[in-house]
């Protein structure tokens, strides 16, 4: 499958430009260093970088000392960046991190988006699953030192991404950095994750010397603030972000305030009709083909208030014609509200945050268009949280390909169990890929369940674990109204059992008579749409020949029992 990301920096010149830069990996930026765990051992790496392992695979846990490893390696008149799997214990991640301070830490322009890109090469490929203790096996993350909520000191805004060697609108280990209102937004860490496929020793593992582009600088990059969205109108409710020249034009929707971006202060740049009416409408956002969107932390989008009211809002329907979505900050959460939807046409959305979610409120729709396969997530990373009463619409040979996880949502004031349905209609497709999960933990009682009504279509659960497919109930539509009865066992032991499946809920009256034509049992039961269960006790019946009569509104069945 290949995936693009957004944040499409190499398709310009950059030279010409003055960028910030991290320190180089070049044969003039070698050093020598003191291995930590041994003083007589001598490391060759580059200024301003190390390589290491922890004890607990995270990037931040305590130090493996007794591992002494080179980042540059003298091959002949060349010097080469690699990491060499005879020096470490190749079934673990290698960090290499850039070795940053107060006073090392690179200003970046405020309000402005950076791409961070960094070329890897691998004989034997790269582990790029989401199985280490820190997430993603492969990747890389970076740290944006702004100002603490409290006014005092400082915090950090984690942004990630992992490997992608599929990529071909960028290099494998990218990174889209959105930079925040305030006067200071300094790259303060810039952590790469390496893990070999194999585990095997006698592997270079290679790392180019990362490059840090400035899109706004570069003229590539278009502030998405709410007074530019009307340069965008294409009709009175419907407008496009497109590319004003050339092709992988990206943008960043701003936060519009200057509040504190946090949980607490969500902030939404809204679309409206225009003119504005005084009913509600719905608004179409259409995302061109090879642009890039992004997203300062902490902003979303929504429906603006109608005329005249405080509470109502019009609803929106973003359109993915081809765009990729960078959802790289760890806890953003794309909430798609009540009324509204997310239409997945073409393009990619990159769910590299650890906690990366589109959320689909009560009433929401997530659509994936005829002819679309829409890959979510990748392997467990990239959250799909569905709560009670939105709609995920998969149309004639569409496909939701879950690569992520699908959280299961109930509203927090609910009282009964309120499962999630989805209906695969003919050509609909809805598939598990293997490292897929789903959580139900937020239902009622922790049982919500994804209820799967499978009406010709097709569904393919094999990439979920046992537990996680207890978690869903599938159910199978005849392609007729009532497909023939099912006698499970025959000759009937104490009870008759019979499987009915139906394409509406109902009533069947069930009649059985002996070989005389005398009445045995008479039953009604209410039937479900899909595949029902029905039974009838026959430990009273003497042995001989039975017709049983099935009648519904609009059909009528008779098998033949024998009970010995």
């Amino acid at each position: 499958m290949a995936h693009r990301y957004a944040c499409l920096a190499l398709l310009l010149p950059t030279l010409a430009i003055a960028q910030p830069q991290l320190p180089g990996m070049y044969p003039q930026d070698t050093i020598t260093r003191v291995c930590p765990g041994d003083s007589s051992i001598h490391v060759l790496t580059y200024q301003g970088w190390e390589a290491y392992q922890t004890f607990d695979d995270l990037w931040d846990g305590p130090r493996d000392t007794s591992v002494c490893i080179d980042l540059a390696h003298v091959e002949g008149s060349y010097v080469q960046s690699y990491i060499n799997t005879d020096q470490v214990d190749a079934s673990r991640p290698v960090f290499v991190r850039w070795l940053s301070d107060s006073a090392s830490a690179l200003p970046l322009t405020p309000n402005d988006e950076f791409a961070l890109d960094a070329s890897t090469y691998a004989p034997n490929g790269f582990d790029d699953t989401n199985t280490c203790p820190g997430g993603f096996c492969t990747g890389v993350q970076a740290a944006v030192r702004i100002p603490h909520w409290s006014g005092e000191g400082t915090d950090l805004r984690w942004y990630q991404s992992a490997y992608n060697g599929n990529s071909w609108l960028s290099t494998p280990l990218h990174l889209c950095i959105p930079t925040e209102h305030f006067p200071q937004n300094d790259l303060a860490e810039v952590i790469y994750s390496l893990k070999s496929a194999t585990g095997n020793p006698g592997e270079n593992l290679q790392l180019y010397s990362p490059e840090l582009t400035d899109l706004g600088a570069n003229g590539n990059l278009a502030l998405l603030t709410q007074d530019l969205f009307a340069q965008y109108q294409t009709g009175p409710s419907s407008y496009e972000l497109n590319p004003y020249f050339f092709f992988g034009f990206n943008f960043l929707a701003m936060y519009p305030d200057t509040t504190y971006p946090e949980i607490n202060n969500i902030r939404y740049l809204e679309l409206s009709p225009s003119p504005n009416t005084p009913d509600s409408q719905q608004v179409t956002l259409t995302l061109s083909p090879e642009i890039g969107l992004n997203f300062q932390p902490y902003t979303d989008l929504r429906g603006g208030l109608v005329v005249g009211s405080d509470t109502l809002r019009h609803s929106i329907n973003v359109i993915n014609n081809g765009a990729d979505l960078c959802l790289t900050y760890m806890w953003i959460d794309l909430v798609i509200g009540p009324g509204d939807q997310y239409t997945h046409q073409a393009g990619h959305v990159d769910f590299a945050g650890e906690r990366s979610c589109m959320q689909f409120k009560p009433d929401a729709t997530l659509e994936v268009v005829s002819g679309t396969t829409f890959y979510y997530g990748d392997d467990g990373r990239g959250m799909l949280a569905l709560n009670a009463g939105c709609h995920v619409q998969l149309d004639a040979n569409a496909e939701l390909n879950m690569h992520g996880t699908m959280v299961l949502m109930a509203p927090t004031n609910a009282t009964q169990t309120e499962d999630l349905r989805i209906v695969l209609k003919d050509g609909a497709k809805l598939t598990f890929a293997p490292g897929s999960h789903i959580i139900n933990g937020s239902g009622f009682g922790q049982g919500m369940m994804l209820d799967i009504l499978v009406d010709g279509g097709k569904l393919d659960l094999s990439g979920l674990s046992g537990p996680d497919r207890l978690k869903v109930r599938v159910t199978e539509l005849p392609a007729t109204d009532v497909a023939p009865v099912l006698v499970l066992g025959n000759p009937v032991g104490e009870a008759l059992n019979m499987e009915l499946a139906v394409r509406q809920n109902g009533t069947c009256n069930v009649h059985a008579l002996d070989a005389a034509g005398r009445t045995v049992a008479n039953a009604t039961f209410q039937l479900v749409a899909g595949r029902n269960t029905i039974g009838l006790p026959t430990a009273n019946w003497l042995p001989g020949t039975y017709l049983v009569e099935l009648r519904g509104a609009e059909y009528r069945q008779v098998v033949r029992v024998v009970k010995p």
